[in-house]
């Protein structure tokens, strides 16, 4: 799995670097950039090298796990239970039994998986192409007439602040599972 990730994410990288990175090989960045379409081109160049870095990661995982499938016989295992206490996961350095809330199979599990992974996908993608932060610059306004809040943050700020709160809300309830168990 970490070789997978390694050179997928190696090849994505040279990906984005080349595409992005071509007129300057080509020496024709100044022509391209004269032009006001030109100047627009970098948005089209990032999603074209992001699309192709996320082809060669389908490509890459696709092919290793081809080979590796065709290798060895896991025909029998796709209705075993996922929950059990032998099956551990480790967080932090610290051994704990996988359990889920519901009784899955490892089919279900993985079936579950990929349904919320193209959910995701399928819902994000549009929402954030109606770019959802396009108030990220708008003061916060009171609900009460006459008052003001008590900080002078714009909207961007304020989601920022909220995403660093839930992050380190997160870690900190982590590192109190991981103390008190």
């Amino acid at each position: 799995m970490r070789a997978m990730l390694a050179e997928s994410s190696i090849c994505a990288m040279l990906i984005v670097l080349y595409l992005m990175g071509y007129e300057q090989l080509n020496r024709t960045e100044g022509i391209v950039c004269a032009s006001p379409i030109g100047r627009r081109l970098w948005r089209k160049k990032l999603a074209a090298a992001m699309l192709s870095a996320e082809a060669m990661y389908v490509f890459v995982v696709g092919m290793t796990l081809l080979f590796y499938f065709s290798l060895w016989d896991y025909s029998g295992i796709w209705g075993d239970s996922v929950s059990s206490r032998f099956n551990y996961l480790t967080d932090m350095l610290h051994k704990r039994p996988f359990l889920t809330w519901g009784d899955f199979t490892i089919g279900g599990y993985l079936a579950a998986f990929v349904v919320t992974m193209g959910n995701i996908i399928l819902y994000g993608i549009p929402f954030l192409r109606q770019n959802p932060l396009i108030f990220k610059d708008f003061g916060l306004e009171s609900l009460w007439s006459g008052a003001t809040p008590w900080f002078d943050w714009t909207y961007g700020m304020y989601l920022l602040a909220l995403a660093a709160l839930i992050v380190s809300l997160s870690m900190a309830a982590a590192l109190l599972t991981v103390f008190l168990s």
